[in-house]
């Protein structure tokens, strides 16, 4: 018998939606109620209307002004990891799937999940260490003749379609934890600079999954050059690509740079026809200067195809994201990752208070981590072991 459980951590409150004309107008509007508890006890319950009118005695006066906008929201959601995607996949009764991924993507009949960002490869969430290019040890493919998207074709691609399918508006983000070994100064997946004679690999990298995924039906939105280039983990996926060769103060000395990798990878998106859009760094808001950094190439910052930054929340706070929207009002931020952890006593309290804080410095978006994992938070080949998904699916046997 397998047992399923859903934790929901985005309909965390209480909801009022109101179209009003002008401020002034707002007396007498009509707006409809939905509420969720941290206690979970309810979800995504209607209550009853609630009309606009003039305020008195002692309750909160809430003010509504129209005249001044602020950011548009793209979506909130997670990561179809290689693990999320083979237990939902492989695990869950097929009879059951249908309702379960409609719970988690259908506005109307779930939780609406809008937003993903799905690893390009194996992150730590992952049952084994795979690229797109995998070769023996000191063989390369610098025509990237063995590229192929064969191993998401199994559990990642059909539920894409799937979510694409339950909710059309999903926007979708791909990220790298690793290009394959042979492009890297450690000729593996773990560790490692990439190559300063693999830009145009790495670039390419990129249009090869844009182009298989599109040949799916699967429109990728954005892309980032590197998750978390700031951190370099000994024990899953993951390289060091710092915001210039000259920025040594987390990674040490490299060779290449995120800067002259972007460029490379605008010039490759032009050739190859695709609007796929960048998104700029990818970790956390302690380090608001890597952005910042990248952002002073006048190419980067001029090309229509970067649509903003994103950002990690575990180090550092929201504020970031202010600050750079007041030097670059026309970009975007987006929160692209974050687990919380067993640690955490209330793991719903404390994702709504960060969403709020997100949403209050011009986030786009809010995403955790994986979308699924089972009962062990796994599988992981390494990294975090204490990361709670989204969906915990639980596999036990009767007796």
């Amino acid at each position: 018998m397998r047992m399923f459980k859903k934790i929901s951590t985005f309909a965390l409150s209480l909801f009022l939606l109101a179209s009003v004309a002008t401020p002034c107008q707002s007396f007498a509007q009509t707006v409809n109620v939905w509420m969720t508890t941290d206690n979970q006890k309810t979800k995504l319950k209607q209550q009853s209307s609630i009309t606009f009118s003039a305020g008195s005695g002692t309750a909160p006066t809430v003010f509504v002004d129209e005249t001044e906008t602020y950011q548009s929201i793209e979506g909130f959601g997670a990561s179809f990891t290689d693990s999320a995607a083979y237990l939902l996949n492989e695990k869950v009764p097929t009879s059951q799937l249908n309702s379960v991924m409609t719970s988690l993507f259908d506005h109307a009949n779930g939780i609406g999940v809008s937003f993903v960002r799905n690893p390009m490869g194996a992150s730590d969430l992952a049952r084994y260490d795979y690229s797109y290019d995998d070769l023996p040890v000191g063989q390369t493919d610098p025509n990237l003749t063995n590229f192929s998207i064969s191993h998401d074709l199994v559990d990642i691609v059909p539920l894409v379609k799937l979510a694409k399918q339950i909710n059309p508006q999903l926007k979708i983000m791909a990220t790298p934890w690793s290009p394959p070994g042979w492009m890297k100064t450690s000729g593996s997946m773990i560790g490692g600079f990439l190559l300063s004679s693999d830009y145009p690999q790495f670039s390419n990298y990129f249009i090869k999954y844009i182009q298989d995924y599109a040949a799916q039906g699967i429109s990728i939105d954005y892309i980032s050059m590197q998750n978390e280039p700031l951190f370099l983990p000994s024990n899953y996926p993951g390289m060091c690509m710092p915001a210039t060769v000259t920025d040594t103060t987390t990674c040490g000395t490299s060779p290449t740079d995120e800067t002259t990798a972007i460029q490379d990878e605008l010039s490759a998106l032009t050739t190859a026809g695709l609007s796929t859009k960048i998104l700029i760094y990818d970790h956390n808001w302690d380090r608001p200067d890597y952005p910042r950094t990248v952002l002073s190439n006048s190419q980067i910052a001029g090309s229509s195809q970067i649509a903003g930054v994103a950002w990690h929340g575990y180090g550092g706070n929201p504020g970031a994201m202010s600050s750079l929207h007041d030097s670059f009002p026309s970009l975007g931020n987006y929160e692209t990752e974050h687990s919380g952890g067993t640690w955490v006593s209330d793991q719903v309290k404390s994702d709504f208070e960060e969403m709020t804080q997100v949403m209050r410095n011009w986030g786009k978006s809010y995403v955790k981590w994986s979308l699924a994992l089972d009962q062990n938070r796994g599988p992981h080949t390494g990294g975090c072991g204490t990361c709670p998904p989204v969906v915990t699916l639980s596999e036990s046997r009767a007796q």
